[in-house]
């Protein structure tokens, strides 16, 4: 058979239908088909637009074919024409798998012609960094990652999405707004929709984003370049993301910090259609660091501790509207598992919305706690590491752990460049307060924990007393009724403390405060007596 030569009004046509404006940037390539080839009226033919670097980015099926000028490829006397045919589409489900990548074919999904259902194939391929980038933008601190999709067979007129699953396509951690993919349809770059659940993908260019593997699954009716682009920080931007909780089985994985603020939430018992949880028996287990992405300038978000409550379900910086809270105690495990949590910045009168009579009425700033957790009772923290909390607080008990602490353990914890600071209570390294009920037998055990030179706890002035330790800031014993100690302990194993303790301070020019602040190394305070210490 002789070469099969295309008139220029055909090439011309087609690149400019897609997108292939640019001379010298893309070439086209012709396949043959024969089919008992009496004439060319019996042959159909397939258009690639294929990128110089070789790439595939367009395939078109078109009929009928063009019949070239002064022959009809050896068969003299051929008629000119084209044969009549018909697309199908699939009557049922089919799952297609190339190099782990999955493809759910669903029934009615539009064929080319003369390919069955049992023909379709999955490709996925890279697509070159210098390539990619002339149709995205990446700004810096972000990384990108593009791949070409196809479904072979699938008409280029089909209009059922397909869903396709690319494991591992974007990094691992990452929270709504940290990613982005784009779909290059027909030279156009369509940014896609991110939807939280991955049972509601089923439109045209919608996807979901697994942090716990980094897993995408998308919905696509047409097959092209598809690309994502991510934040390598992973900030917070102040979602919330409540899938991790779904299943209501331990252990819980929580991968960013979207999760986080999610289990914040539930523990408190704020997270809209979530009923409160406090995680007794269960165990929380942390799969990547967390960039919370708040510092002491305003950025309008809070992250509050998890356990914290407000009746308002949240605060709005710019209307400064005042809220109710309390702590519910989180009673379960949580396990760090190595990694971090950082950045965070938590302030009394932000959290409230204003100041409002702290020191009597509604609200009462002693139902307030700052740091990572508000309470924890009957529980484990371990295996973690918190970096850059800082914190202003009044009558507000802080801890960089926890504010509050009941019979619980807290074991292979490190804190880096933390400064909390708070008035008239309780701060320490890892516990504000440990031993908040009266009615029963308290132990706390800390045990591994490095609480570094980086740090700075302070107790600034007060008018009631207020307390800074390396590790507690206040301990309450319970006590029976002469005021001696009942058998609680604190125990502490292996600890090591070199931070500052700030209680030489003057924040408010009035040096009569001074008489009411305790600092120590250990514990800044100790209420009751002390046997065996």
């Amino acid at each position: 058979m002789q070469d099969f030569v295309y008139p220029d009004n055909l090439v011309n046509e087609v690149l400019g239908s897609y997108g292939a404006e640019k001379p010298g940037k893309y070439k086209l390539m012709y396949t043959l088909l024969l089919r008992n080839a009496e004439s060319y009226a019996d042959l159909s033919y397939t258009v690639y637009v294929i990128a110089d670097s070789g790439a595939e980015f367009y395939k078109y099926h078109l009929s009928p074919p063009v019949v070239p000028e002064g022959g009809n490829g050896g068969n003299e006397g051929g008629e000119g024409g084209s044969e009549s045919t018909e697309s199908t589409v699939t009557t049922e489900k089919q799952t297609l798998e190339q190099g782990g990548n999955t493809a759910l074919v669903p029934e009615g999904t539009k064929l080319e012609e003369n390919t069955t259902a049992e023909s379709l194939a999955l490709t996925v391929s890279d697509i070159d960094e210098a390539e990619s980038n002339a149709n995205i933008e990446v700004g810096k601190g972000e990384s990108a990652k593009s791949v070409d999709i196809h479904v072979e067979g699938v008409a280029d007129d089909n209009t059922t999405p397909i869903i396709i699953t690319l494991p591992a396509f974007a990094d691992k951690g990452l929270n709504q707004g940290n990613l982005a993919l784009y779909h290059v349809e027909n030279g156009e770059t369509v940014a896609m929709t991110q939807i939280l659940s991955l049972a509601e993908v089923d439109a045209h260019n919608e996807f979901y984003y697994d942090p716990s593997t980094g897993d995408v699954t998308m919905a696509l009716a047409t097959f092209s370049e598809i690309a994502v682009v991510s934040e390598l920080s992973a900030p917070w931007e102040g979602g919330v993301d409540h899938t991790w909780y779904e299943a209501k089985s331990s252990p819980y994985y929580i991968s960013n910090a979207d999760q986080l603020w999610s289990f914040s939430q539930i523990v408190g018992g704020m997270a809209e259609g979530v009923a409160q949880d406090d995680f007794a028996g269960d165990t929380v287990i942390l799969l990547a660091d967390i960039n919370l992405n708040d510092t002491e300038s305003d950025n309008g978000k809070v992250f509050y501790p998890i356990g914290y409550y407000n009746s308002l379900k949240s605060y709005d910086k710019v209307a400064g509207v005042s809220v109710t809270s309390n702590v519910s105690a989180f009673m379960g495990t949580f396990d760090g598992n190595g990694h971090t949590v950082a950045n965070f910045y938590q302030n009394t009168w932000e959290m409230f919305g204003d100041y409002n009579s702290g020191y009597s009425g509604t609200p009462n700033h002693y139902k307030d706690a700052m740091g990572l957790f508000g309470y924890v009772a009957n529980g484990i923290v371990q295996n973690l590491s918190v970096a850059n909390f800082s914190s202003d607080g009044e009558f507000t008990p802080t801890g960089v752990i926890t504010a509050y602490a009941d019979n619980s353990t807290f074991q292979n914890i490190s804190i880096f460049n933390c400064n909390p600071r708070v008035y008239n209570t309780g701060n320490g390294g890892i516990i504000g307060i440990a031993g908040r009920s009266n009615d029963a037998v308290e132990s706390i055990i800390l045990r591994n924990i490095t609480v570094d030179n980086s740090n700075k706890i302070s107790a600034l002035w007060g008018s009631w007393d207020v307390a800074c330790g390396g590790l507690v800031g206040m301990y309450r014993g319970n006590a029976d009724s002469e005021g001696n100690a009942t058998g609680d302990t604190i125990t502490f194993e292996n600890c090591r403390v070199a931070a500052q303790i700030d209680a030489n301070n003057d924040v408010c020019g009035n040096y009569q405060y001074y008489d009411y602040r305790y600092a120590g190394m250990l514990i800044g305070s100790v209420r009751h007596n002390v046997k065996d210490a």
